[in-house]
């Protein structure tokens, strides 16, 4: 009896080992091929238990995109102006080239690196940028007057050097002049008669002062125009007038005139009053601007050589009236002139001769 309960033990034991096996035998083949065929013939996932399609392999993760940002392709070193070859890739004086970075990475620094050449053109650079390092625009400023001083042209001629000149509304073309235009600068000299050859005795002098005028300097350029700070106005005044310069200046801060039949102090929105009402003072204002007034001064900074520089100082010492002439645009032609005198007036010129008047008094 005892021996019959171990063989039931050892079969019982041989049975559960099988049984096992065949369970392991049959994981094994599900996992190799990734679940049963189902009678719809989609091929299902028993292992997780979620009932996933298998669609192929997993999807191949999206690129960042990348955007181009401007770096020194050699040093560039401090108060270096960026002119028109240092942004030309064509050019040898090329300064710059580009470089890839995540877009990610762009957007934390996008206020200081720079994208587009255009934006250096005739920037500053304020330290050393070395080979490979990003442009940043805290790099650059606006140069100073010196690096706007027009470079040697390649005629072997000196430099150019910044003179100024105080103009007023009728020496300064009423103030029509602007920043990189060029001009001609005229000097009128003003003589006193030679008291060793005087007109006879008793009569006028037609001609007191003799004076000349010659153009001196040609197609100086424009380097810039400074116009004195405006002057308050005491209380009860009208504002001085501002030159068209200081109203290209001062434009963008103020705001355009009220339209008409807006509501006006002293008049109701609409009223035929108000249609009826002075000029305003914006009005006023710019009447004044159009009076040829020579009174209001500014300076205006010209580009010239040292030759040049010295007359037109000698004619201010001597105050010799300094006169400019603008030049249309496109206009680099060197124009000979023989000067202005009044001897030239007449006989050049033709202009008449005034006679001499006889005022004796009667009876003398």
């Amino acid at each position: 009896m005892k021996r019959q309960g171990i063989v039931i033990l050892v079969a019982v034991l041989v049975l559960g080992v099988a049984a096992a096996g065949g369970i392991f035998f049959f994981l094994s083949n599900q996992d190799a091929t990734g679940g049963t065929d189902t009678p719809s013939g989609n091929n299902q996932d028993t292992g997780t238990g979620q009932g996933q399609t298998d669609t192929g392999p997993p999807p191949t993760p999206t690129q960042e995109q990348t955007v181009e940002i401007l770096i020194a392709r050699i040093d560039i070193p401090a108060n270096t102006l960026i002119d028109s070859d240092s942004i030309d890739p064509e050019s040898e004086s090329y300064l710059f080239e580009t470089d890839e970075i995540p877009i990610s990475r762009y957007n934390q620094q996008s206020g200081e690196l720079i994208t587009d050449l255009r934006e250096l053109r005739g920037k500053v650079t304020t330290r050393l940028i070395q080979a490979s390092d990003q442009i940043e625009r805290g790099a650059f400023t606006d140069p100073g007057l010196a690096e706007r001083i027009p470079q040697d042209d390649g005629e072997g001629l000196p430099r150019s050097k910044a003179y100024p000149i105080l103009v007023n509304r009728l020496t300064g073309v009423s103030d029509l002049i602007k920043q990189g235009d060029f001009v001609d600068v005229l000097v009128t000299f003003s003589f006193p008669r030679d008291d060793n050859n005087p007109l006879a005795p008793g009569r006028v002098q037609a001609f007191p002062l003799l004076r000349s005028t010659k153009t001196v300097v040609q197609q100086a350029e424009v380097l810039d125009i400074l116009y004195p700070p405006p002057q308050p106005a005491a209380e009860g005044e009208t504002p001085a007038a501002q030159s068209p310069g200081q109203q290209r200046q001062t434009g963008a801060q103020a705001g355009p005139p009220p339209p008409p039949g807006t509501a006006t102090e002293g008049g109701e929105e609409g009223s035929e009053e108000g249609a009826e009402t002075p000029a305003t003072p914006q009005q006023t204002t710019q009447a004044q601007v159009n009076a040829p007034q020579a009174t209001f001064e500014w300076i205006v900074i010209l580009a010239v050589d040292d030759q040049e520089a010295e007359l037109l100082e000698f004619a201010k010492m001597e105050e010799a009236q300094i006169t400019l002439v603008l030049r249309g645009s496109g206009d680099d032609e060197f124009e000979p002139t023989i000067g202005v005198t009044m001897d030239l007036m007449i006989s050049e010129f033709g202009l008449p001769e005034p006679e001499i008047v006889d005022i004796n008094a009667p009876g003398e």
